[in-house]
């Protein structure tokens, strides 16, 4: 996010909308990777707001939050910066931050999504390789985490929730491609919205034709459906 920030940052510097023009070419860039980047924080904050709560959004949602986040961080260094310019200038520079922010959010978030959704061919049996490899999906996950031992995977609306033993996170993306992003570890997909890793499992419980899962540390009981029961069954978890 902060690259594509920069990014934007570079590109307005060399447009210079909204009168920056008059400012040198090294003024007009110190100003709008500045303004961009700090935009981006804002943006960083509402999502990890989002996924410490728990809070499952649409697209159109993420794009809203994430330009309030922006434009809030944005607007209160420009007016901090020029603490006596009076109402018009603060509300011209709300106004102005906002149209910004959410193109840019737009821009990022769609940009993101297509880079997400490219087509790839994924099973949803088990996901054994050998040797095992640092997953692809680490890359998409904050550095708190990037270290952390994956336990499972959940579809949310548009979203898919990395679950691990130190914390968990939303990814924008669908929860095959997820599933094949974490195809270095030994796991199955025991639910059309559930992943789990063996390792993670404490216990499994059956009910009649269906079972549930319960996560190591946790409270956490995953749905196993029919499928997903003959899966464990074949894989020989059970």
């Amino acid at each position: 996010m902060l690259i594509f920030a920069i990014g934007c940052g570079v590109l307005l510097a060399i447009w210079a909308p909204f009168g920056t023009q008059t400012l040198s070419a090294a003024g007009r860039l110190l100003f709008w990777v500045g303004l961009c980047s700090s935009g981006s924080v804002g943006a960083a904050i509402i999502d990890g707001l989002v996924a410490f709560f728990k809070v499952s959004v649409t697209t159109f949602q993420r794009v809203f939050y994430q330009s309030v986040g922006a434009t809030s961080l944005v607007s209160s260094i420009l007016i901090f910066t020029f603490p006596h310019s009076g109402a018009p200038f603060i509300l011209m520079t709300i106004v102005l931050a906002w149209t910004v922010s959410i193109v840019l959010s737009a821009i990022g978030i769609m940009v993101r999504q297509r880079y997400d959704s490219d087509p790839v061919t994924t099973q949803a049996g088990s996901t054994t390789v050998s040797p095992v490899a640092t997953p692809k999906i680490t890359r998409r996950l904050p550095i708190h985490l990037k270290e952390a031992r994956i336990l499972a995977l959940t579809s949310e609306d548009h979203y898919v929730r990395v679950i691990c033993d130190e914390g968990s996170h939303l990814l924008l993306m669908r929860l095959s491609d997820a599933i094949d992003e974490v195809s270095g570890l030994q796991g199955l997909q025991t639910h059309r919205s559930w992943w789990v890793a063996k390792t993670a499992i404490a216990k499994i419980q059956r009910t009649g034709r269906t079972a549930q899962l319960t996560l190591k540390d946790s409270d956490l009981d995953i749905p196993v459906s029919r499928s997903g029961l003959a899966r464990l069954k074949d894989n020989g978890w059970l």
